[in-house]
């Protein structure tokens, strides 16, 4: 009977009893558990309650130790199960809490860190944050699949590496993870693979599960954040407008009516008659009279002010 049949109530049962005699999850797969260990199921179901006490009973592993088979850790099973089990949130947290390695993934296949398994979702932003507070590298690279390296042999040439968390982001159109990710200081100008693919080309070619919305919008994201230079200065543009828009007040070449906004843009008329001839300087009232807010505490406040770009 496979781990299918048996349902998820009935591989809860057997993982405890896989716990209670000491069953070492890091020697063997098991198909009563999708093919994987007893611990691993855990992590991927959600099972909270037995990954603690997995960690928390004087066990002879260690929390970054690896599986035998794709030789994964437990954390990355956690974050793969995510997409299904919210209560994989709260493995993830306790693992990091407990010394998990954030940069530890799979070296199965081809090498996974934990951030290259979140997306959009979330759920899976929170772990991504969770990752990236407990150090993970945000511009970490996933290792070359055979097809990869063999291709790479057959053309030669300088190889960039295999993806960056970023080309997966891009190639997914995962832009709240874009994001995220630049904001955490993610290299825009990366480039991957023997074809030096950068991360606005990855997202010109999206993956079938994204819809054209999301590969457009992200594609938008990434284009403007290269024109403005950084992330950074991608940010400052809406204060830079606002900026600019007092100064144009100033200049009588804008105004506003607001009372309020008015004394963060204060308009001064051109050519005012203010003290009976044309140029006079026009009075101005301070702050606290009612008169324009100075520049350097309009500048102080506009730090505070978040825009859709933060």
């Amino acid at each position: 009977m496979d781990a299918y049949e048996l349902g998820p109530e009935r591989r809860a049962i057997l993982r405890r009893e896989a716990l209670a005699e000491g069953v070492d999850w890091r020697i063997g797969n098991d198909d009563r558990f999708l093919g994987k260990d007893w611990l691993s199921d855990a992590a991927l179901s959600g099972d909270l309650e037995t990954v603690v006490q997995a960690f928390s009973g004087g066990y002879d592993w260690d929390i970054n130790d690896r599986t035998s088979g794709e030789q994964g850790t437990v954390l990355l099973n956690a974050v793969r199960g995510s997409h299904k089990h919210t209560r994989c949130v709260e493995i993830v947290e306790w693992l990091l809490a407990h010394g998990a390695d954030p940069n530890a993934g799979s070296d199965g296949y081809c090498r996974t860190c934990p951030l290259h398994l979140t997306g959009d979702w979330p759920e899976r932003l929170r772990i991504a944050t969770m990752l990236l507070r407990a150090g993970a590298d945000v511009n970490a690279r996933r290792g070359l699949t055979s097809e990869e390296r063999a291709r790479a042999s057959l053309l030669g040439g300088p190889n960039a590496g295999g993806q960056t968390v970023l080309h997966c982001a891009a190639h997914y159109g995962h832009v709240s993870y874009i994001r995220l990710m630049l904001k955490w200081g993610a290299d825009i100008h990366a480039r991957m693979g023997v074809d030096q693919l950068s991360v606005l080309q990855t997202a010109a070619t999206p993956n079938w599960t994204s819809t054209p919305y999301r590969w457009e919008a992200s594609r938008a994201l990434l284009e403007d954040v290269l024109r403005a230079g950084s992330w950074k200065s991608y940010v400052l543009v809406p204060r830079k407008e606002l900026l600019a828009l007092r100064v144009l007040c100033e200049n009588g070449r804008a105004r506003t009516a607001h009372p309020i906004l008015g004394r963060l843009f204060p308009w001064n008329p051109p050519g005012a008659f203010a003290s009976g001839w044309p140029g006079a300087p026009k009075p101005k009232l301070r702050a606290m009279d009612g008169g324009p807010v100075p520049k350097e505490i309009f500048w102080h406040v506009v730090g505070y002010w978040r825009s859709s770009r933060d």
